[in-house]
């Protein structure tokens, strides 16, 4: 009879993936009797040689803007980890659609928080230690 259990876990990541990539093609036709030439539609949303999906952009954008990953090392780790090959200046593009994408979203939240609200705008619990002791920012300190 088992009179207790241990536990143990391991936590891993699973490998990175290589990146999905689905080709599209269409046809260009001659008519044979006028020589017109008429090409087939792409899908929806389907408009450049070579674009990335919109997680690959949030994934850029995170990376960059809230990590601080600046754009050449952003390309380098994101081949490293994917197989990805998106050069600096394209990743400079997704971020800003995406920043443009966020725009209305940003400028909702800023409204939101005007009016009565406004007196807790940018206030958080941040402390700091000064002197081994714990000190608390005053509320208008002018940082922010």
């Amino acid at each position: 009879m088992a009179e207790n259990t241990v536990v143990r876990q391991v936590v891993d990541l699973p490998a990175p993936s290589p990146p999905e990539v689905t080709g599209h093609r269409v046809h260009l036709c001659r008519c044979g009797q006028c020589d017109a030439v008429t090409r087939g539609v792409f899908p929806e949303g389907v408009a450049g040689p070579v674009q990335y999906d919109p997680r690959i952009a949030g994934i850029a954008s995170y990376l960059q803007t809230c990590r601080c990953i600046p754009q050449e090392r952003l390309s380098l780790m994101l081949s490293d980890m994917s197989g990805l090959s998106a050069v600096p200046a394209t990743l400079a593009r997704l971020v800003g659609r995406t920043a443009d994408r966020l725009h209305p979203f940003a400028k909702a939240m800023c409204k939101g928080l005007s009016g009565p609200q406004e007196a807790v705008k940018h206030l958080d619990e941040t402390c700091f230690r000064v002197a081994g002791k714990t000190q608390w920012r005053p509320k208008h300190s002018g940082y922010m």
